[in-house]
């Protein structure tokens, strides 16, 4: 599972669907490139859970630098 709901160039992104082996994910593919397509701010950004089918691009997210998007929901940090 991967959401994004934009509203005036803001968007919030509720988890990050899976990671295969640890190196593949649908964040650099999919979300990253739209992101930067429509020109958004990223201001909230949720996990629900750790499991790796929500949680496993959220490595990816945060390399790409959006990890202070995390700050609100998760203060103590995503992992």
């Amino acid at each position: 599972l991967m959401v994004l709901i934009k509203k005036d160039k803001h968007a919030f992104i509720y988890d990050f669907g899976p990671s295969y082996f640890n190196r593949f994910s649908r964040v650099p593919s999919v979300l990253l490139p739209y992101i930067d397509a429509h020109n958004l701010t990223v201001s909230t950004a949720i996990v629900s859970h750790q499991d790796n089918d929500h949680a496993g691009g959220v490595a990816h997210f945060k390399a790409a630098g959006y990890a202070r998007s995390f700050d609100y929901f998760h203060p103590n940090g995503v992992y």
